[in-house]
């Protein structure tokens, strides 16, 4: 069958196999008759050497064997199939030869051409870092800013999910908070009032989601955001957990199957755990290091320095405690340097996102210039977060395979981390 269609989120490459979910506009069988019609696909491609991937938001022609997913064998043998359920798909689409498949003119429709505008903005940067530094560091810097690790190399990979910092290349809140914070400072430069710069932030916060492939983590980033920059406009106080809660409620009324999608369940409980326990931790530091204890001396250099390591400290403490029973339980592993590994590149994740893009825009706008930032200032920081996540995944055990203990432990875990929240902020407020 000849397959037409749309590539949906980040398409994954092992070898010359393509990967990629497909939104199926029509479908034209062997003898000729061309059925409209609705839903997704999963397509597996071979790209026999072709130069130019296709990528998120081109449409494509497809031409190959349209088949059902494939039924359960063996115990846990039909996870695949229901992340593809889950996913909205309800088959395979099989092609088999660089010659069976072409990119059409234009993506249909408005929201078509929007996302392969947003889209053009990975090609652009993945280009402009290569033209100045190894593929490697070009690919990290480009994931650190957009998300996505399928341009990384499968040893990168594998290293940084060994050393546990395959989630510093997933679009995040603190992307997001990132580029609202860009835009809001050039905002109020150019002296722009309230309104047209909360419109002007929802623009860029919904460029950037789409840019970014629209995965769980940044569209729950990106309706937070939203939720937040818009509150005073509708005369609402801004609020951290109920930004979530309404995050969670429209991605779940989007697209129900997100509550089976461990990138859903990561985002959320990360994010719902670090609001619950962060007042306690800021509460910790203060009585833990003596210069935060003082007001006169809380606002010395060496105490942002202190609150900085601390803060560091803290949210890899927290995530880590959030993620690990999700984490269990889908990929039956523990990382044990997560935290300390996280900690050392934390600082240099958080310098890298704003560096790559000062220094893409300037390569736009005076490549020498550019070339300067992307050799001195943003090749040194992918050099390092590449070296640790080198270095602590070459550590034996730095992995350790453990048994899944089943989604009601999951659960159990959850509630205990729920109430110990709970008890910690009561104590915190004194009651």
């Amino acid at each position: 069958m000849t397959v037409v269609g749309t590539i949906e989120g980040e398409p994954e490459q092992v070898g010359d196999r393509y990967s990629a979910l497909v939104e199926v506009r029509s479908v034209r069988t062997a003898d000729g008759v061309t059925h409209p019609c609705r839903g997704r696909t999963y397509l597996r491609c071979a790209m026999g050497g072709s130069a130019t991937l296709p990528s998120y938001g081109d449409a494509l022609s497809l031409t190959g064997a349209l088949s059902g997913l494939p039924g359960p064998r063996n115990p846990d043998a039909d996870a695949f199939a229901r992340y593809l359920r889950r996913q909205g798909a309800f088959s395979v689409l099989e092609v088999r030869s660089r010659s069976a498949w072409r990119r059409l003119p234009s993506s249909y429709g408005i929201r078509g051409i929007v996302v392969r505008r947003a889209r053009s903005l990975r090609v652009s940067m993945t280009r402009a870092f290569s033209a100045h530094m190894a593929a490697e560091r070009a690919a990290l810097l480009t994931a650190l800013v957009l998300g996505g690790h399928s341009t990384l190399g499968q040893q990168t990979q594998d290293a940084f999910f060994r050393s546990g910092l395959l989630h510093i290349v997933a679009a995040s809140g603190a992307n997001v908070a990132i580029v609202v914070g860009i835009v809001y400072y050039l905002a109020r430069r150019l002296h722009l009032s309230a309104s047209a710069r909360a419109l002007l932030c929802v623009a860029a916060v919904i460029a950037y989601a789409i840019a970014a492939g629209a995965q769980p983590p940044v569209v729950r980033a990106a309706v937070m955001a939203i939720v937040f920059v818009a509150a005073p406009m509708l005369d609402r106080d801004r609020d951290a957990a109920s930004a979530l809660a309404f995050a969670a409620l429209g991605a779940l009324a989007y697209d129900p199957g997100n509550l089976a999608d461990v990138g859903f369940l990561l985002s959320f409980s990360i994010v719902a755990f670090t609001i619950a326990f962060w007042p306690a931790w800021q509460r910790l530091e203060q009585r833990a290091i003596p210069v935060l204890r003082n007001e006169e001396t809380a606002r010395s250099l060496s105490a942002r320095v202190a609150r900085g390591v601390s803060a560091t400290i803290g949210l890899s403490v927290i995530a880590g405690l959030a993620a690990a029973p999700v984490t269990i339980q889908t990929f039956r592993s523990v990382s044990i340097v997560s935290v300390v590994s996280n900690a050392l590149v934390a600082p240099a994740v958080a310098a890298s996102m704003p560096a790559a893009i000062v220094s893409y825009l300037a390569c736009l706008v005076c490549p020498p210039v550019g070339g300067l930032a992307c050799k001195w200032l943003v090749a040194p920081l992918a050099s390092y977060i590449l070296g640790v996540g080198n270095a602590f995944a070459s550590i034996p055990g730095a992995s350790v395979s453990v048994p899944a203990p089943g989604w009601p432990a999951v659960f159990a875990a959850y509630l205990a981390l729920g109430f110990a929240a709970h008890r910690i902020t009561r104590a915190c407020r004194g009651q």
